[in-house]
């Protein structure tokens, strides 16, 4: 809805520009626009993660592939003071923390743990299986 909204601006601000129609009280200010392209940009992160889980059955090593790009995403646009304004990086900031409340969840959590066990026993299988095909 935002992304629609942002292709229509031009339409948007002429009509709520007009005195005849009675929308001049809906026109947005420059920095009220700013904050609407900010919020787009984070929640496009979010929309991309949420329509690729639901085309596919994930599993663990996706989901917290997945946790770690928001977490990538949310750590660089809450400390990128120059792109967002204050209000946002704070709600970034608090998007973050919550994240991490699922991080802890996840290190706690005993499938997680031979999750990685196993993920990384198979690395160094394959890896060692790898260089006996390459060097027998």
């Amino acid at each position: 809805m935002i992304t629609i909204f942002l292709e229509y601006k031009l339409a948007v601000k002429k009509m709520t520009g007009e005195q005849d129609n009675g929308l001049c009280e809906y026109e947005l200010s420059k920095d009220e626009w700013a904050v609407i392209k900010d919020l787009h940009d984070v929640l496009q992160v979010l929309k991309d993660v949420t329509l690729y889980f639901s085309c596919s059955t994930p599993n663990l090593a996706t989901v917290i592939s997945a946790m770690d790009h928001i977490d990538k995403v949310l750590a660089m646009a809450a400390l990128n003071n120059v792109k967002f304004s204050p209000p946002m990086c704070a709600a970034l900031a608090i998007m973050k923390n919550t994240l991490n409340v699922y991080y802890d969840c996840t290190d706690k959590s005993k499938v997680y743990q031979i999750a990685i066990g196993m993920s990384l026993v198979l690395k160094v299988l394959l890896k060692s299986n790898y260089l006996v095909i390459l060097h027998p």
